[in-house]
């Protein structure tokens, strides 16, 4: 980090007592200036279950490392903040989900716990408690303010009610099946999560899959992104009562949903990536039709735009809100459009480049002053850009393959597999057994990395702002909540 200008991305440990007598702790560093991942492995004996904690020195490693005392019992000793993160006060203590002799088909018993929240005190202090049921259908979150009237003074998070044990569920499936449960996370990371997990099996492999399977994931990719986008875009403006933008907003989302609809057969793109390439090939009509909409959406991008930011109550309430500091992003590991937004040039489809990325190298777009109006100007950008990606993967597309069956019978392996996906970097790590199953399977979502900044972009705001920053950054539950 102090040498080679590197950030954290991810912290996991695997439970290997059955080979190794301990366990094996992994940190992996982006260095975008070299173009590569740092992936940096030690063991933990399994008589001394414990490591120290370096989330003073970088509190970016502050949720992985609990997310791991969590989840394998190992402790990070000196951390600032040794409470439970993913299980919740409800779980047993010294029950293990990652362990391999925890029984996944057990029923767990329930115990009494009570979660203890930072507290504020002082004259004038109260809090206010939103969730984790909302009033509207988004997932459960639940948000305690400490205010001063309506200014927030300190924002807490409690998320992972929905977790799930996707990783523990992942074990033992075939290539083809973790395909399915990677892109089933979360909805609208479909493509991004089953790309970044293909590409782990592919390097395992060491498979190279065809160009025009290449080509179509980043079409894919980039028409994931488009409606993620346009989606936030049309919330922020919901979150105003800017109704005519919202409406905008739903019209031209709803144009690429149908187009993906028409692509695969499903509005979020599930069912198409497999390791090896794609399941199945889209046919010349409809890449003709992708290839129409392009100038078409380009004008509506533009007047959705100007019709936005030509409102002085749409700037009012966008600029200079929920502003979220470079320093602060930096600190905290932030990825993707928020982090672009603070001025941090990063992109994995840049800085790490794959598949056609790789091929067509790309410009970051960043904007400086980090607030609201800064995260969805970028994002009208990189609507933009992603059309113009669209339209340089299928101006030179060539019939062919789109699959490789080069998957031999292997031995014991092991590699990382990131994508950009609409919130930032999706890194999977991915182990498979001597019979090409699933043995053990990590994956972090820019969700992961992104909460924790939240906080620090709503102090000072007012609590009538908080839906439109939590808008802003737009983080997925689900996708957080593995």
């Amino acid at each position: 980090v102090d040498e080679l200008h590197g950030t954290l991305q991810f912290i996991f440990a695997v439970d290997e007592r059955s080979h190794n007598n301990g366990f094996s702790l992994h940190h992996i560093f982006g260095i975008p200036s070299k173009h590569c991942l740092l992936h940096l492995k030690s063991v933990i004996p399994a008589d001394a279950p414990e490591f120290p904690s370096l989330a003073l020195q970088l509190p970016a490693m502050n949720w992985h490392e609990r997310k791991i005392a969590d989840m394998l019992g190992l402790t990070p000793v000196g951390h600032p903040d040794p409470r439970r993160l993913v299980l919740h006060e409800d779980w047993p203590q010294g029950v293990y989900p990652w362990r391999d002799d925890f029984d996944s088909k057990q029923k767990v018993p329930r115990v009494k716990g009570t979660y203890e929240f930072h507290r504020i005190e002082g004259e004038g202090v109260f809090e206010i408690a939103v969730g984790p049921v909302h009033a509207g259908i988004i997932e459960p979150g639940h948000f305690r303010f400490s205010s001063v009237g309506e200014k927030i003074l300190y924002l807490e998070l409690r998320l992972f009610y929905k977790h799930r044990g996707i990783e523990r569920f992942m074990r033992g499936r075939s290539l083809l099946e973790g395909a399915l449960v990677a892109e089933r996370v979360s909805g609208d990371e479909t493509v991004a999560n089953s790309v970044a997990y293909s590409q782990a099996i592919e390097r395992i492999f060491k498979v190279a899959i065809p160009e025009r399977a290449q080509r179509l994931r980043a079409v894919f990719l980039e028409l994931e992104r488009m409606h993620c986008h346009l989606a936030d875009i049309g919330g922020a403006a919901t979150d105003i009562a800017f109704s005519i933008g919202a409406a905008k907003a739903a019209l031209l989302r709803e144009k690429v949903m149908s187009l993906c609809e028409m692509v695969s057969g499903s509005r979020f793109l599930r069912g198409m990536i497999a390791p090896g390439g794609l399941r199945r090939d889209i046919d010349n009509e409809v890449i003709h039709r992708i290839s129409s909409f392009i100038e078409i959406a380009l004008c509506d991008v533009k007047e959705l735009e100007a019709t936005t930011f030509s409102r002085s109550s749409v700037i009012d309430r966008f600029m200079k809100t929920g502003v979220l500091s470079t320093e602060h992003a930096l600190n905290l590991g932030v990825v993707g459009p928020v982090a672009r937004a603070s001025g941090i040039a990063v992109d994995t489809r840049t800085d790490y480049p794959y598949g056609f990325y790789a091929m067509h190298p790309l410009d970051i777009i960043t904007r400086f002053d980090g607030d609201v109006a800064a995260r969805v100007r970028l994002k009208f950008d990189e609507v933009r850009q992603s059309l113009g990606i669209i339209e340089a993967a299928l101006g030179a597309i060539k019939s062919g393959a789109v699959r490789t069956g080069d998957f031999a019978v292997s031995s014991r392996g092991q590699a990382l597999g990131w994508v950009e996906a609409p919130r930032g970097m999706t890194l999977c790590w991915v182990e498979i057994d001597d019979e090409a199953k699933i043995a053990n399977c990590r994956l972090r979502t820019p969700s992961f990395n992104n909460w924790p900044a939240l906080p620090y972009a709503l102090h000072g705001n007012i609590v009538p702002d908080f839906p439109l920053v939590n808008k802003s950054f737009n983080l997925s539950y689900a996708g957080n909540d593995l």
